[in-house]
Parts: structure tokens; C-alpha cells; sequence
């Protein structure tokens, strides 16, 4: 295996995991990773990689737990480095842990912290699989271990995340606690304990992607309307948006 491939997981557990990712690095590679409104959890296999800040790096041989982004970050691989990963969809880690995951949102730490049941074994039962097929099945394994002592009762959190999603970040936070019959504080708080962010910010992160998706799609569409169209305040609104999340400008990503 070599480059990046991302892994289908288990299909009883797809509505947690967005995808299991390799990363294999055959030379030293400088890597601009943007938001993607989920969390991951990562097994490094090689050597440390570094960041711009010390809190995005990952330590040698580790396991660690990546929090939600909500900028853009710039990462440094060295030769030889192999990392594999389970991205988990917003708001899936948090019944995993008691720890509250608002707190290591755009750092990443060491995941024993936070999943005291992990440990060295399953970083060594890691490092010898070869084939996509064994990777699926040990991390498969792992989550389920994972999972069953933990609360699954992220509703309607969940929910929340999922109508953000249909809506490109389009909805208001009032209309998503009319839907789920609970005060706007309430949810808030809930959201950001299960999610790491707040909800207008995963809702900012949303609509970021789909927004870069459109402007790739349609090169030759006014930028201003695209903006309008995606629930922007006018061009500068979106530069400003895209240039904390990605670094460039909307231009600059077509």
C-alpha cells in the first residue's frame, strides 16, 4: 500500500465512522490539511510529524486523538512515516468518553487520555497488518470494544448534525431546537460537548466544504453569487471565511 486510501468500515458501523484512512509516506511531504467537520483517531507508526503549532503534531509511534478543526493546518511527514486512521462523523467520539471533547478542539492528544481502554496493545496489533481487508476488520474489532460500555444517547445531537449537513450549514439554531422540543441553551451545550464546537461553528465548517465543492464545480460562476446563494454577506464575508479555513482565497481554490 502506498500514498492515501480511505477504507469502508463494517456496515453496523457506518453511522459513526465517516471512513478508515491509510497515509503512507515514501518521502518527506508537506501536507495543508483543511477543516473537514470531523474527528479522528490516529495510530503513527513512524516517526513524529510536526505542525506550525506544536499542538497539531503527532508523537512517534503513537495513538492520538485529533480534535474537530475549525482552520486549516500545515503538517510535515517525514519518509517512512505510516499513519492509520478512523475519522469519526461529528459528535460520534463523544459517547466513547466521559472526557469533554470541546476542549481539544484544533489540538491533538494522546488518545489514552481520553480512552483509558486503549493502550500499547492495539498500537502492536496494528503495526504488522499488510492488506486493506486486515486493517478493516482490526479497527472494526477495536471500535466495537470500543463501544460497548459506552452511552450511545447522543440524540438529538445526531439529529442536529445530520440537518446541519442536509442544509450546507444553511439553518439556524433556533429552527433546529423548534424541531427537538428543547431550549436553544440547552442544545447548545449539548452540541458543544458531544461535537467540540459550537453549533455556528460546525455550521460555518459545513458550509466551507460545500462551498469549495461548488466553486471547483463551477469555475465559471461569479464568485459574489455563489456567496449569496451559500448564505454569505456579500464577497468579503467569503474570502474571510475561506481564508481562515483554507489559507486561500475562493479564487485561489478554483
Amino acid at each position: 500500500m502506498s500514498g492515501y486510501q480511505e477504507l469502508v468500515p463494517g456496515k453496523a458501523l457506518q453511522y459513526i465512522v465517516d471512513c478508515y484512512w491509510i497515509s503512507d509516506s515514501k518521502s518527506k511531504q508537506s501536507l495543508h490539511i483543511l477543516p473537514d467537520g470531523c474527528t479522528d483517531l490516529i495510530f503513527n507508526f513512524g516517526s513524529a510529524t510536526s505542525a506550525e503549532e506544536k499542538e497539531a503534531s503527532l508523537a512517534r509511534e503513537s495513538i492520538s486523538a485529533v480534535g474537530m478543526m475549525t482552520k486549516y493546518r500545515k503538517v510535515v511527514v517525514t519518509t517512512g512515516t505510516r499513519l492509520v486512521g478512523i475519522r469519526y462523523k461529528a459528535g460520534a467520539m463523544s459517547p466513547l468518553t466521559s472526557v469533554p471533547l470541546h476542549k481539544f478542539k484544533d489540538i491533538n492528544i494522546d488518545a489514552r487520555g481520553i480512552f483509558p481502554g486503549l493502550n500499547e496493545s492495539d498500537w502492536e496489533r496494528m503495526i504488522s497488518l499488510k492488506s486493506e481487508k486486515q486493517v478493516t476488520s482490526k479497527l472494526d474489532q477495536l471500535l466495537y470494544e470500543m463501544k460497548s460500555n459506552s452511552d450511545e444517547s447522543i440524540d438529538p445531537i445526531a439529529a442536529s448534525v445530520q440537518q446541519i449537513r442536509k442544509h450546507k450549514g444553511n439553518i439556524t439554531i433556533e429552527d433546529l431546537t423548534d424541531d427537538y422540543g428543547i431550549s436553544k441553551r440547552q442544545l447548545e451545550r449539548r452540541f458543544r460537548s458531544a461535537v467540540e464546537v459550537s453549533m455556528k461553528s460546525y455550521a460555518r465548517i459545513v458550509r466551507f466544504l460545500h462551498t469549495k465543492s461548488l466553486i471547483k464545480e463551477n469555475p465559471r460562476e461569479s464568485l459574489l453569487n455563489i456567496a449569496f446563494d451559500n448564505g454569505y454577506f456579500n464577497h468579503a464575508h467569503l474570502t474571510r471565511d475561506f481564508k481562515k479555513m483554507a489559507g486561500s482565497t475562493p479564487s485561489e481554490m478554483r
